[in-house]
C-alpha cells in the first residue's frame, strides 16, 4: 500500500472512531421525571446532526477518491460505517466502489446495504 493510502486509510479510521463516538453519544440522555437532560449533555437530535454531518462529510470524502483506493480502506473500517458511506454515496460511484472491494466483502456490504433504509442522496443542480 502506498504512503498516501495509509495516511488517508488513518484518516479515515479516526473519522470512523469520531463518527462511532458521535453515534454513541445521540443516546436519549436520562433526565429527571421533568424530561430534563443531563448538565453537559447535548440533545440527542444535536448529537445526530452532528452525526449526520460528520456522515456527510465521510462520504464526500470517499465519492472524491477513485473507487480502488476507496475499497483499500472500507475494505478495513467497520462493516456497519462502510455501509453507510456506501449508502450515501451516487449510485454509480458507490458500484465501483463495491466492484474494486473483494467478493466477499462486497457481499457482505450488499447484503447490509439491502437490509438498511436507504439515505436520500442530495439533490445536485440539473440533476433528474
Amino acid at each position: 500500500m502506498t504512503p498516501r493510502a495509509w495516511r488517508v486509510l488513518r484518516r479515515a479510521a479516526a473519522a470512523g472512531l469520531a463518527l462511532a463516538g458521535v453515534l454513541d453519544a445521540a443516546e436519549p440522555a436520562r433526565g429527571d421525571a421533568k424530561g430534563d437532560s443531563l448538565p453537559g449533555v447535548e440533545s440527542s437530535a444535536e448529537s445526530r446532526a452532528g452525526a449526520d454531518r460528520e456522515l456527510d462529510r465521510l462520504v464526500a470524502l470517499y465519492e472524491g477518491m477513485k473507487p480502488a483506493q476507496a475499497a483499500a480502506v472500507l475494505e478495513q473500517l467497520d462493516p456497519e460505517l462502510s455501509t453507510r458511506i456506501l449508502l450515501g454515496m451516487r449510485a454509480r460511484h458507490a458500484a465501483k466502489v463495491l466492484a474494486s472491494l473483494s467478493p466477499k466483502r462486497a457481499a457482505d456490504l450488499t447484503t447490509r446495504m439491502s437490509r438498511t433504509s436507504p439515505v436520500p442522496a442530495p439533490r445536485r443542480e440539473g440533476a433528474r
